[in-house]
């Protein structure tokens, strides 16, 4: 009876039925992947909201603007502070070191100087960023509370 069934009135209904199953498989495998990476839904759905054009910024990252970061927690801190979202510009989730890192460009209109400011996010919880400030300046920190900077002129 079931061979006539694939080729009854219900035939359509039964490939309806096995696409919906998959879908929802799919989304719940997912779903178990990113938690035993660790990372909780909500934080891959922020990565996965940056659009392109959120890639700029008027802010400008001065080495003050950069020691205000000191004490972040989160990509979204990050995110305000910058005043743009940024991009994903390299999403690893394979490997015993799983990663996320997003990328702004500040374009100041006032100075028309350019900046740069790199934050990779692990599903630990760790968030490394590093800055290129608009006067030349790297400085390099993280969310458990490392501030380093080296000043224009001392790189090679």
């Amino acid at each position: 009876m079931l061979s006539s069934d694939s080729h009854g009135p219900n035939r359509y209904k039964h490939s309806r039925m096995d696409a919906r199953l998959s879908r929802i498989l799919r989304t719940l495998l997912c779903g178990a992947l990113l938690l035993a990476l660790g990372i909780s839904p909500g934080i891959a759905d922020d990565a996965l909201s940056p659009r392109m054009k959120e890639y700029t910024t008027k802010t400008d990252f001065t080495l003050d603007w950069a020691r205000r970061l000191r004490g972040f927690r989160s990509i979204a801190e990050l995110q305000e502070a910058a005043g743009a979202k940024g991009v994903v510009s390299d999403r690893h989730m394979e490997g015993p070191d799983p990663y996320i890192t997003y990328h702004w460009r500040s374009e100041p209109p006032e100075t028309g100087a350019i900046g740069y400011m790199l934050a990779t996010f692990r599903p630990d919880g760790r968030i490394n960023v590093s800055i290129m400030t608009t006067q030349n300046e790297e400085v390099v920190l993280d969310n458990r509370g490392g501030f380093a900077v080296e000043p224009a002129g001392t790189r090679e």
